[in-house]
């Protein structure tokens, strides 16, 4: 990291306008061998989604199937099942109402499938 640190500091104003519109999933894996360490973090980084709608999606299938009703479920159960229950949504894709699906995965269209 210190390594990285030190050359992009030594970077000149050319430099800089050179690489000014690479994009990251361009310019890292041409630097990877080069500065390792830091590929490693910007992997994990450019790695987090930049919003929290999938994590939401996630909870509310998960909520939809862990209800107040089978809440003796266990928590592989409740896995096993949201797994089938969004990768079903992806692959039967006619007609659906994506939006109304995973905005409310209760609704009356979602329980049809």
């Amino acid at each position: 990291m210190y390594n990285f640190a030190k050359e992009k500091r030594k970077w000149t104003p050319a430099m800089r306008r050179d690489n000014e519109g690479a994009a990251p999933q361009d310019w890292w894996p041409t630097h990877a061998k080069q500065y390792p360490m830091a590929w490693e973090i910007a992997r994990l980084v450019f790695a987090i989604p930049p919003s929290s709608a999938a994590s939401e999606r996630a909870w509310s299938i998960m909520d939809f199937i862990h209800s107040k009703k089978r809440n003796r479920l266990a928590v592989d159960k409740v896995d096993m099942l949201a797994y089938i229950y969004a990768n079903h949504l992806a692959v039967s894709t006619e007609g659906a109402d994506w939006a109304r699906l995973y905005s409310y995965p209760e609704s009356q269209e979602a329980l049809e499938r």
